[in-house]
């Protein structure tokens, strides 16, 4: 069984340190430790490639390696500030990935599945009290559920197989949404982790999700979700698929500078999303600093539920808010 990288070694390198041969300067979220390593000892996973639940078992090691040989050229193009359709796809394709197919998003799949399911169960056996039916419903089973005497465990080969099969998708929606690549000129460098796309959000009604992706200790990719705003982030079409990318992006590309500040907090967004390990390109004491004041963060979802607007007594509004928020057990 090989171990294979969630997060590439070719995306890793470019944040190694110069003064260290290109090793990256890892910080752990647990304990605040802090060490050297190479980027092919982090960021692995036995037999992260494969999928039993697949048909193509392969299918998301296959999409990997379409990616890695032309990432590192897809980044200079972008730094060089001429990025073109190719880059653009290229990079949606492996921040799809990133968005999707870390470890910390199959826990997060995996506890939204759960949540979900419990209340839907929970709102079936309601509806089996009131009308009955449903003979095979396991409501003794339910009740349990609900008690907290059991609990459900989603298998998180399960959603990685979900993810997979949808990654062209994702890939499509951020290729047609607008970027923004910020750049660093300060003497703040962008870090990444081990979840590298960090995000925005607070779960407030209305408000645009944020997302965040360091390409290079320079160079930061930031994307704003919002279908009300930009209705031209739509999900791939057979004909579309076959029309390749002979048509330019819907979105459009800018280029914005950062200072020290803006930096200091896309930094923050960055160490609050990791899972366990922060790498930086440098040794500093702000950075290890940064990452215990964020030791308690993590990525979470939560998903609620309410009443039917118009009434129905026999309908709810299931729903979820995914975010990065502090969570005191998360270590």
């Amino acid at each position: 069984m090989p171990q294979d990288h969630f997060v590439a070694q070719t995306y890793l390198k470019h944040f190694g340190d110069p003064n260290r041969d290109g090793m990256l300067n890892a910080y752990r979220k647990r304990d605040g430790h802090q060490f050297p390593c190479w980027p092919n000892d982090v960021c692995r996973e036995w037999d992260g490639d494969l999928n039993d639940l697949l048909t193509e078992k392969s299918l998301l090691g296959d999409f990997r390696q379409m990616v890695e040989p032309y990432w590192n050229e897809s980044v200079a193009n972008a730094e060089s500030g001429r990025p073109t359709y190719h880059d653009k796809f290229v990079i949606a394709m492996y921040m799809a990935h990133l968005m999707t197919c870390t470890p910390a998003w199959r826990r997060v799949g995996v506890s939204h599945h759960n949540q979900l399911l419990a209340m839907h169960l929970s709102f079936a056996k309601k509806m089996k009290e009131k009308y009955g039916g449903q003979p095979n419903l396991p409501v003794e089973t339910i009740t349990m559920i609900e008690r907290g005497e059991i609990a459900l465990d989603t298998d998180p080969d399960y959603i990685k197989a979900l993810v997979t099969k949808n990654l062209v998708h994702y890939a499509w929606t951020m290729y047609n949404e607008d970027w923004t690549f910020v750049r660093s000129d300060s003497a703040e460098p962008f870090l990444t982790s081990d979840n590298p796309v960090a995000m925005k959000y607070s779960g407030a009604p209305g408000e645009a999700v944020r997302r965040f992706l360091p390409l290079t200790p320079r160079l930061c990719l930031a994307l704003k979700f919002d279908s009300v705003a930009n209705p031209a982030a739509e999900r791939l079409m057979p004909e579309e698929l076959k029309k390749g990318l002979a048509q330019p992006p819907k979105g459009a590309i800018g280029y914005v500078a950062a200072n020290e500040e803006l930096c200091w907090h896309l930094n923050r967004y960055q160490a609050q999303a990791a899972e366990g390990l922060v790498f930086s390109s440098r040794l500093s004491d702000a950075d290890r600093q940064l990452v215990a004041k964020c030791a308690n963060f993590r990525l979470d979802v939560e998903c609620v539920q309410f009443p039917d607007p118009a009434g129905d007594p026999d309908a709810m509004i299931q729903g979820s808010i995914l975010r990065v928020r502090e969570v005191r057990d998360s270590i």
